[in-house]
């Protein structure tokens, strides 16, 4: 079961301290705020009764499994998207020092070239 398409057929709310929310609304709230509301979900998931694979699930308890699904997915792939960003970011500063590194060495390069030789260079 896609847990994305179960909530959007069945119009999904999950409450917070900012009143009902939707899926999309988890994307954009700060991770503070959405890890509260996974914590509540999940000691919501505790209190469930034990599975049972002869009676009957009833649908509070699927919602709320469901909404635990997805909180705990939304969280896990903006940690991942935030430490992906970070890398990058570290390598685009570690590029970007090299490349300062370069310009300086060629710049030493050429101030320890003789007047004949940048003349030369000049004049090509």
């Amino acid at each position: 079961m896609n847990v994305y398409k179960e909530a959007s057929k069945t119009n999904l709310k999950i409450q917070s301290s900012k009143g009902a929310l939707t899926v999309y609304d988890l994307w954009v709230l700060p991770l503070t705020l959405l890890d509260d509301i996974a914590i509540g979900l999940s000691k919501q998931v505790k209190q469930l009764p034990n599975e049972s694979f002869i009676k009957t699930v009833k649908t509070s308890d699927v919602i709320t499994q469901l909404k635990f699904d997805i909180v705990l997915d939304v969280i896990n792939t903006r940690l991942e998207y935030d430490a992906r960003r970070q890398e990058a970011s570290a390598k685009k500063l570690q590029k970007e020092k090299i490349m300062e590194i370069i310009e300086s060495k060629q710049d030493d390069a050429l101030q320890n070239k003789s007047l004949e030789e940048l003349q030369a260079m000049i004049n090509g």
